[in-house]
């Protein structure tokens, strides 16, 4: 069942961050259960660096006559400390976002907290660090990043902190808690997947059209090249996000490489990835024995994903590293060199 909540406020409201946001203070504000659960978490978080008093409330909106600054959520413990956090999805960092926060939380002490999905705390994390390090002494100590040797800046994803609080509700029977993070779960959900990401000048350079072009070509020739796979009769294809080229394995398994946008989203490893059905590809057809196939590439270190959807092919998604720095020609080489690998570890398991 979908969440009204999450289709509606994500098809027509263009403040979803700040929906977000608020609706979290309304349910955690309300509650004493998941008071408990979210001041576990962030402490956690923080690497022991922030210490929050038990009766806290997150204020929505909090703005200060010494900057023009409005942090999504302020948490007020009482200990006169400025603890910030503020609600990212996809949209990019504002000027005053961190250094002005932190020449706030500077006055007194406290903590900045990025809410963020977990696809983007890694590369946040360093845009965060190159934006202090323009005003602050600035050190990395574990996931956080210390500032002036005392203020904590760490980022914690959405989905970690909903489900964080889910159990604590779930363990404590609260029903009604449930339903409202229900709807904030579904929210958050859809706009961790299909949020709009704000484009990058970085995106239009002619080299970035052009390396996708080189990847499909690395695809095409990485098939042709590898004796075992046949292509006779078959040819290419793909869907709205993906290109697809096909094959069959020793003539018997179908299967695909394939370059996939979704999956290189989601999974934030490689954009390429070479498939084999899981099903027949014809009635005619073996069935590879799938759960061996695992077995054998789990034993040998090898990343793949079971029953990855693609194009209404459903397979087994092996993640093809892409090598960095190297010529057409190395790099061709060292991709048939791994799919061969792959396919030999196949092959004992069929």
């Amino acid at each position: 069942m979908k969440s009204i909540l999450s289709d509606v406020v994500s098809k027509y409201s263009r403040h979803t961050e700040n929906i977000c946001s608020e609706s979290l203070a309304l349910v955690v504000n309300e509650s004493v259960v998941l008071k408990e659960s979210l001041r576990s978490i962030i402490q956690a978080k923080s690497n022991g660096h922030l210490k929050l008093q038990n009766n806290f409330s997150l204020q929505v909106q909090v703005t200060s006559s010494s900057d023009t600054a409005i942090p999504d959520l302020q948490i007020e413990d009482r200990s006169g400390n400025i603890n910030l956090v503020e609600a990212k999805f996809w949209a990019g960092l504002t000027e005053h976002q961190p250094n002005g926060y932190i020449r706030r939380i500077g006055q007194s002490s406290g903590c900045l907290i990025f809410l963020v999905p977990e696809r983007r705390i890694a590369a946040l994390t360093n845009e965060l660090e190159l934006k202090l390090k323009s005003e602050f002494i600035t050190a990395r100590e574990g996931g956080i990043l210390l500032v002036n040797s005392k203020i904590p800046v760490f980022l914690v994803s959405w989905t970690e902190v909903i489900e964080h609080l889910w159990n604590s509700a779930s363990t404590k029977g609260e029903s009604e808690i449930l339903h409202n993070l229900y709807q904030l779960r579904g929210l958050i959900q859809k706009l961790d997947s299909e949020g709009f990401i704000p484009f990058e000048s970085a995106l239009f350079t002619p080299m970035a059209g052009k390396q996708r072009d080189q990847l499909i070509d690395l695809i095409d020739a990485s098939v042709e090249n590898i004796l075992e796979l046949d292509t006779k009769k078959l040819s290419y294809g793909g869907g709205k996000y993906t290109y697809q080229r096909f094959f069959k394995m020793h003539g018997k398994y179908g299967g695909h490489m394939v370059y996939s946008s979704d999956l290189w989203m989601k999974n934030q490893d490689t954009p390429v990835y070479f498939c084999i059905s899981t099903k027949p590809w014809k009635n005619s057809d073996p069935t590879p024995n799938i759960p061996l196939i695992e077995e054998f590439l789990k034993e040998h270190g090898i990343l793949y994903y079971p029953e990855v959807e693609i194009s209404n092919y459903p397979s087994l998604a092996v993640a093809v590293p892409i090598p960095l720095s190297k010529t057409k020609e190395d790099s061709l080489d060292t991709i048939t060199g791994f799919i061969r690998n792959v396919i030999e570890l196949i092959s004992k398991a069929i």
